[in-house]
């Protein structure tokens, strides 16, 4: 059974439990201060606990599921939430629009509770044993960094507090330089590290301790931070007194073969690693994330348990016949999903100048004309993280929904077996409609990769206990392979391409699991792809693509791949499927399926394919309102919001914004 070990209900009956001991000792528990925490061991661990269950709406930040960051790039897209791909924002917004999306940070409550553990850690009881007292502070050490890190990537240098301040100091602190906010963050990893393993374990935690910090942690984040810290977004000038981009890769590259050494050794790595076949490793990229949490690809975790601590992630991504929300993926981001060979996919590839003068929802490519459209079906010869991902029209997709009593001949083990998602006026289920009929927003491409296909919306509520990844060991190795590429090493970062790939049920085949042996640039646009891919909607590509400069730099010029070229231009796209019968009845939409299903898996059978498109046609259409348009000399590094300003004065504005003392005077790159 999943146990939330840091939970505010934890918090609350380990203060019970502390309560009754000291009720036995027969303390007055009205006379226990503040400082009287740290003389109960049962407090002391309550006090970290509650530290790390601290969120966003809290006023401070601990890692959550940031899903919202896949509308700023070109994994999805949502209307409301456009600021970041529009250039759009409000310097007097305390927000700009950006709060659901995660993009705005200020972590400041949670660092207090740090800062205040850490001043105490010489006034703890002698009852608290040391293995737990050591374990306590390098749990706080490496949350310190997360959260100072988590800010700086998003605006640079910001104030430095490393000690609970006083009612007698200056509380307005101005921001410490960029340098060194990352000077600080490697240190306090660097402190935890330290300590020894038998207090702080490298090695995956039990049970009831899972997904809370260990070393491991610890050992992969430090090879994040200073990839990020390396990479164009940082590093892209130098000022005096900074280190050059060579030794700031050289150091990146030394965390990451770090980590991966490390972990390896504690017994972390790729989950199930050699699938025998397409279908095992479809299945297995599914266990990765339901019913197998604690495996030993996760590194650090964000806990959930149905009723105690809920998450919405899978209701939100299912299917709306399936009693969900049904978010969605771009059509270029399908497209990303490269052949069953390894090979990128070109199969539907779209010609951008379709796209003058037509706004949100508009088609594009028009399924009744001879352009290809119509007949191409996607959705066959894929690798099996497409299958494992995409939830197209006639996917195979097995899920308890609505009104799945009217295809009975397509329900096995109490779920359909089959997702329709198709345009019709009328949309009975267990259909799903492609159009949202509200803003002409097409939904014709769904996400599978967080729904749990075990839950029975119609008998539980609405939310989950699907635990949201922070750390996995596949990220670790992806890292260890680009800071290779980019210290002239790579043959080790072809090394882990071929493990991801032959993971994820690729055969190696004639090249190289489909990729060759590419080098420079095209290497590195290779890693970010594979990237992209494997860490799909866990939050990576809206940051992975700001700190490569990739919105307006092409990493491979002349490319027609989305991944060596800039994203600053580009319209969003959907398919969009429409039953040839317009505004059929029930009975001729069941017809319709029954016949394609009568003739075998669209995915196998060309059979069925043939079928398909007897019954349906294909459109393309626009998701974006106007091209995308990142400005890296302002949104490489935010604004600081005017809320924050007017709590403190003495924050310059970042270079490139400009609020009513006129502009921002803060160098990010210093």
């Amino acid at each position: 059974m999943k146990k939330i070990s840091y939970s505010l209900y934890l918090f609350l009956a380990l203060a019970l439990i502390a309560c009754e001991e000291q009720t036995m000792n027969k303390t007055d528990l009205g006379s226990v201060t503040a400082d009287g925490i740290w003389e109960v061991p049962a407090f002391i661990k309550s006090f970290v606990d509650n530290t790390m269950r601290t969120r966003p709406d809290d006023g401070a930040h601990m890692p959550g599921g940031e899903r919202g960051l896949m509308y700023h790039c070109e994994e999805s897209y949502n209307n409301s939430v456009t600021e970041a791909v529009y250039d759009n924002y409000q310097v007097d917004n305390p927000d700009g629009g950006l709060t659901w999306g995660n993009v705005d940070r200020w972590s400041y409550v949670a660092i207090r509770k740090t800062n205040v553990f850490l001043d105490n850690r010489d006034n703890f009881t002698p009852s608290l044993p040391e293995k737990d007292k050591q374990d306590y502070i390098g749990q706080m050490l490496v949350a310190r960094a997360w959260m100072y890190f988590d800010m700086v990537r998003v605006y640079g240098g910001v104030p430095l507090l490393l000690h609970a301040q006083r009612a007698d100091e200056e509380l307005a602190v101005p921001r410490s330089k960029t340098s060194e906010c990352i000077a600080q963050i490697i240190s306090d990893l660097d402190e935890a590290i330290a300590i020894p393993d038998e207090y702080f374990p490298v090695a995956k935690r039990g049970e009831a301790d899972f997904g809370r910090i260990n070393k491991a942690v610890a050992y992969a984040l430090k090879g994040r931070i200073l990839l990020t810290y390396a990479s164009p977004q940082f590093s892209s000038r130098t000022p005096a007194g900074t280190k050059p981009a060579t030794e700031r890769w050289a150091e990146a590259y030394a965390a990451c073969r770090e980590a991966k050494e490390r972990l390896e050794a504690a017994g972390y790595g790729l989950f199930r690693p050699n699938p025998a076949n397409a279908g095992e490793a479809a299945q297995n990229y599914y266990d990765l994330f339901h019913g197998n949490e604690m495996n030993e690809e996760m590194v650090w975790v964000r806990r959930h348990k149905e009723n105690v601590a809920n998450f919405s992630i899978d209701k939100d991504m299912r299917p709306g016949s399936s009693y969900g929300n049904s978010y969605f993926m771009t059509l270029e981001f399908a497209n990303a999903f490269g052949n069953a060979d390894g090979t990128p996919y070109t199969g539907l590839a779209l010609d951008y100048g379709r796209d003058a003068g037509k706004t949100l929802g508009d088609v594009v490519y028009n399924g009744n004309t001879p352009d290809g459209v119509t007949n191409v079906a996607y959705w066959q010869n894929r690798e099996p993280r497409f299958y494992a991902n995409v939830g197209y029209n006639g996917s195979h997709w097995p899920l308890i929904r609505q009104g799945q009593n009217r295809m009975p001949d397509d329900v096995a083990d109490g779920m359909l077996q089959h997702q329709w998602i198709f345009k019709q006026s009328n949309v009975d289920f267990p259909f799903d409609q492609a159009d949202n009929s509200t803003n002409s927003r097409g939904q014709g491409l769904l996400i599978r990769k967080f729904v749990d296909r075990t839950r029975d919306y119609s008998r539980t509520g609405e939310q989950c206990g699907t635990d949201w990844p922070l750390v996995r060991y596949a990220e670790v190795l992806l890292n260890y392979a680009e800071a290779a590429a980019m210290t002239g090493r790579p043959a080790e970062a072809y090394e882990v391409l071929d493990a991801i790939r032959r993971r994820a049920g690729i055969p190696q085949g004639n090249n190289n699991y489909g990729i060759g042996r590419p080098a420079g640039n095209e290497l590195l646009a290779a890693i970010l792809h594979e990237r992209a891919v494997e860490l799909a909607f866990e939050s990576f590509r809206f940051y992975d693509v700001r700190r490569h400069r990739q919105f307006t730099n092409d990493l491979v010029p002349g490319t027609t791949s989305l991944y060596g070229s800039k994203l600053n231009g580009l319209r969003r796209h959907t398919v969009k499927a429409t039953l040839r019968k317009d505004g059929a009845l029930l009975n001729d939409k069941l017809e319709a399926v029954n016949a394609i299903l009568a003739k075998g898996e669209l995915k196998d059978s060309r059979e069925a394919t043939d079928e398909y498109f007897k019954q349906f046609k294909h459109e393309v259409m626009l998701y974006d309102i106007e091209p995308l348009k990142y400005n890296p000399d302002r949104e490489d590094f935010l604004r600081i919001p005017y809320s924050h300003i007017k709590s403190n004065p003495t924050l310059e504005q970042t270079i490139g914004w400009t609020d009513d003392r006129g502009p921002g005077t803060f160098d990010p790159y210093e």
